[in-house]
């Protein structure tokens, strides 16, 4: 997660902004396929004209560059850029990697809208901590096959959230495994295992709200 995040903020810098798109100022389209490209595994998809959402990856990774405020919209003549927050920057590269991690999670967890992404169904904060907390505690210890199982790969869609589940992979939560996609297809997802870390992390979470409830 914090390789990937730090590619996503030099892209964004060395290119000196890149266009924001549409009604909720997206990355624009023509660039994303050479910023998948750059992530550490890129996601493999097979579409004419894919969208932001269809490369889940990067749609998490801009949920939280929008969330930590290291991003912001800029009005240039009648473009609008996507730049960098040089202040927040500097506060960010004073962070250790730990620090990094639990400021990237607390984004996603505790402020992480899907407002940000243009999927808002009427849910508000702390949404996505309890669909991700959920969800992986219906993961079987074997894991849950995905592959050839419809009904499994459609509610990933929706629960968690194809964006989320790119997340939980990325700290580590879960273990996703990917097959080549389908012609005209997006990511195909294999199997989804959950981690040690994953157990430790939603295992300190589950604990510490039952020690608020008590």
């Amino acid at each position: 997660i914090l390789r990937d995040f730090e590619t996503c903020l030099e892209f964004i810098g060395n290119k000196g902004g890149i266009p924001a798109n549409g009604k909720y100022n997206l990355f624009a389209i023509s660039l994303l396929p050479e910023l998948n490209e750059k992530m550490t595994h890129p996601m493999k998809i097979d579409m004419a004209r894919p969208m932001q959402k269809s490369y889940p990856n990067i749609n998490g990774l801009y949920l939280l560059l929008r969330t930590t405020g290291l991003i912001f919209v800029k009005q240039t003549g009648k473009k609008q850029l996507f730049v960098l927050d040089e202040q927040l920057l500097d506060s960010w590269k004073a962070l250790n990697q730990t620090e990094r991690y639990i400021s990237l999670l607390r984004a996603w967890w505790w402020h992480g809208n899907e407002d940000t992404i243009g999927e808002n169904k009427g849910r508000g904060y702390f949404d996505l901590l309890y669909r991700c907390m959920n969800f992986f505690m219906k993961i079987p210890p074997k894991g849950i096959k995905i592959i050839d199982q419809l009904s499994e790969e459609e509610s990933l869609r929706y629960y968690p959230g194809l964006y989320n589940l790119a997340l939980m992979e990325l700290f580590g939560i879960v273990k996703v495994s990917s097959a080549p996609p389908s012609p005209g297809q997006g990511w195909k997802i294999e199997q989804i295992k959950i981690t040690e870390w994953g157990n430790a992390l939603i295992g300190s979470l589950f604990e510490s709200a039952r020690n608020c409830r008590d």
